[in-house]
């Protein structure tokens, strides 16, 4: 049995529910349809500009732009669609999906989207027994849905998104001349279970309603690009509902905010230490066991200390803007923990120190007769290489010191104090070298490279600073 003849089998009504005639709703619901089309219309009435998403977009039932019907014919009403046509269109629209067939007030349907019976009575038409819905969150392509009351909220969002512009997208009358709007994505991340803030819901283990069996399945399906595919953690979500979505989503992968044992409260500190991480650009060097984060090429190094002032300043903020906040979570304890969990949480590994200098060696040192090099130029060179790449070097008094031994061993040269240098003076000055070495790619002098630098600083150009951006508030 194929995809599509399983999703019509489920929605293939037993025995027939209906105590009115499918053209008596059908006549109804275009009637109502249509004039939320043309109410739609006439408010967009002298726009010329085209947008992906028009007033247009409103459920309209072919039989209102057919015209008025010849004096003394009767109207055919249109035949439902199949079973298995229904299926097969939603499938097209939507890919793969789990179709079932419910109530619509079913208890699975978000409220959002949810047809009670006071809502029923205000629609001012005969609302349909049983409506067709998709399972949101199944495996293995988990499909999401979001959710939007709002016709102008969810014009924006689309319009703007770079993830849902040219998608597909379904809408659902479930108010009287205010159809409610979905947006649907495909994400191996997504939050598994529903969300509602304001006028926007996120459903992830609900059923939205995309049809009725009677209906055309145009009504409700607006065809566009594919669903996209993305992860959750990288889509840019509208700034209102922004912080539920990602709290819910840190939530989800670490576990609640807080944990609680009969009365006794305390921080998940995983989740703060994850949450705290995303927007600060905090790093942890493995190897280096030290905190940094990078600005304008430079990585700038954050000592511990530092660092547990700022999560102590962060938990404190957060306890003055989250009534749930335990008090235990403002002990230096805590923040400690925090801390701990960071350096888990940002773990960057970068090449040990000796292993740059090896490859600096390998790729820019070679043994040539008839040439030197002076232990400035060379240390010049493997400033601007590790600057260059990104990598930890030493300190030019440790370089100095240990270079010498390096050299003899990789190279076979002795550490010399005689090599000849012209001076900025013009004449000819001693300088300590190696002679029988060179740089690979000469030209000007290395050492040209630090002007303006502090060489004082590590080659990687780390620094010490307590100035780091506090993240941002998941309240």
């Amino acid at each position: 049995m194929t995809e599509v003849e399983a999703n019509a089998a489920k929605i293939e009504p037993d025995v027939p529910k209906r105590q009115h005639s499918d053209e008596e709703v059908g006549a109804e619901v275009d009637e109502r349809l249509a004039s939320l089309a043309q109410a739609r219309l006439d408010a967009a009435k002298g726009q010329t500009a085209a947008s992906p998403v028009t007033p247009e977009s409103v459920p309209t039932p072919p039989s209102a732009s057919a015209g008025p019907a010849p004096a003394g014919a009767e109207a055919a009403p249109k035949a439902p669609p199949s079973p298995e046509e229904l299926a097969r269109t939603i499938t097209d629209v939507l890919g793969p999906v789990d179709l079932v067939r419910v109530s619509p007030d079913d208890p699975r349907i978000p409220a959002a989207l949810r047809i009670d019976a006071a809502r029923a009575a205000n629609l001012k038409w005969r609302v349909p027994e049983e409506i067709v819905g998709v399972v949101c969150g199944c495996s293995p392509q988990p499909l999401f849905a979001l959710v939007f009351t709002e016709f102008k909220q969810f014009k924006e969002f689309k319009e703007t998104s770079l993830v849902f512009k040219d998608a597909s997208f379904t809408m659902w009358p479930r108010e009287r001349l205010k159809p409610t709007s979905v947006l649907w994505l495909r994400s191996p991340d997504g939050i598994p279970r529903d969300l509602g803030y304001g006028s926007v819901t996120w459903v992830g283990a609900g059923i939205v309603p995309v049809a009725v069996p009677t209906w055309a399945a145009e009504r409700c399906l607006r065809r566009g690009g594919p669903v996209p595919e993305a992860q959750f953690s990288e889509i840019k979500w509208p700034s209102d509902i922004n912080a539920m979505l990602v709290v819910a989503w840190y939530e989800e992968k670490f576990g609640p905010r807080y944990r609680v044992s009969g009365r006794k409260v305390t921080l998940n500190t995983t989740f703060w230490a994850r949450f705290a991480a995303r927007t600060n650009g905090l790093k942890f060097m493995i190897g280096e066991n030290v905190f940094f984060v990078e600005r304008e090429g430079k990585q700038i190094r954050i000592p511990d200390e530092d660092v547990l002032r700022m999560v102590m300043e962060y938990l404190r903020k957060m306890s003055t803007v989250t009534r749930a906040f335990p008090t235990a979570g403002l002990r230096p304890s805590a923040a400690k923990q925090v801390v701990e969990e960071l350096k888990v949480a940002v773990a960057t590994r970068l090449p040990a120190r000796d292993e740059t200098l090896a490859e600096f060696l390998d790729l820019r040192v070679e043994r040539r007769g008839g040439h030197s090099l002076t232990v400035e130029d060379l240390y010049a060179a493997y400033y601007v290489f590790c600057k260059t790449e990104g990598r930890p070097g030493y300190w030019p008094r440790v370089f100095t010191r240990m270079i010498a031994a390096i050299l003899e061993k990789k190279f076979g040269v002795l550490k010399s104090h005689d090599l000849e240098v012209t001076g900025d003076d013009g004449l000819p000055h001693a300088r300590r070298g190696f002679h029988g070495l060179r740089l690979k790619e000469e030209g000007q002098r290395p050492t040209d490279a630090l002007d303006g630098a502090d060489v004082a600083d590590a080659p990687d150009g780390t620094a010490q600073t307590s100035n780091i951006a506090a993240p941002a508030s998941p309240a």
